[in-house]
C-alpha cells in the first residue's frame, strides 16, 4: 500500500522552481547570459510574448528575437519608457513594426517623472524572465545583472493579468 502511494506522489507533476540567469563577467564556474536566455525563450515562443525593457538597442539580440517573433506571426506586446523613447527618437518601435507597443506615461510626481523600469519576457502565458538586465548590448556584455526564468504557467498568466489590467485602466497606453 505505502508503495503505491509513493508512485502516487512521485506521478504528480512537480512545477520547477525559477532559474537564476545572469549576466556577469566570464569568470571560472559562471555561465550563461541574461541576454541569451531572453533571445532563447522568445525564439520558442508560438503565441504571445509580452516584453518590457527600459532600453534596448535596435541590433540587440532581443530586439533581433522580437522581430523574428512578429515575422513569424507571433502577437508580440512590447511595453516601453516613453521618456526613453523619446530620447532615441522612437527606435524600438520602429524595429518592431507590427508589435502591439505600449506606453507607461504617467503625470510627474512634482519634478519626478516616473519610469517603465521593469524588465520582463513573457512567453506563450506558460515562461517568463524576470530580470534587472535592460536588453542592450551594453547590459548584456558588461553589467553585473541577475534575473529570474520561471516556466510555471500560473506565474506567466498572473503577470499578463497584471498588463492587460494596467492597460485596461490607462497606466499603460498605446504608444
Amino acid at each position: 500500500m505505502a508503495a503505491a502511494v509513493l508512485d502516487g506522489i512521485a506521478a504528480v507533476p512537480r512545477a520547477f522552481g525559477p532559474e537564476p540567469v545572469w549576466t556577469a563577467p566570464n569568470v571560472p564556474g559562471l555561465g550563461g547570459r541574461t541576454t541569451l536566455a531572453v533571445a532563447d525563450l522568445i525564439n520558442q515562443a508560438t503565441g504571445t510574448v509580452y516584453a518590457a525593457t527600459y532600453s534596448a538597442g535596435a541590433g540587440s539580440d532581443y530586439v533581433q528575437a522580437l522581430a523574428h517573433a512578429i515575422d513569424r506571426g507571433v502577437e508580440v506586446t512590447v511595453i516601453l519608457d516613453k521618456g526613453m523613447q523619446a530620447k532615441t527618437g522612437g527606435l524600438i518601435p520602429k524595429a518592431l513594426a507590427g508589435a502591439r507597443v505600449w506606453a507607461y506615461a504617467p503625470e510627474p510626481v512634482g519634478e519626478y517623472v516616473p519610469l517603465q523600469h521593469a524588465k520582463f519576457v513573457i512567453v506563450d502565458r506558460t515562461a517568463a524572465l524576470v530580470t534587472s538586465a535592460n536588453f542592450s548590448n551594453a547590459a548584456a556584455r558588461h553589467n553585473l545583472e541577475c534575473g529570474l526564468l520561471s516556466h510555471d504557467a500560473t506565474v506567466a498568466g498572473e503577470l499578463v493579468r497584471q498588463l492587460e489590467t494596467l492597460y485596461e485602466h490607462g497606466a499603460l497606453v498605446d504608444y
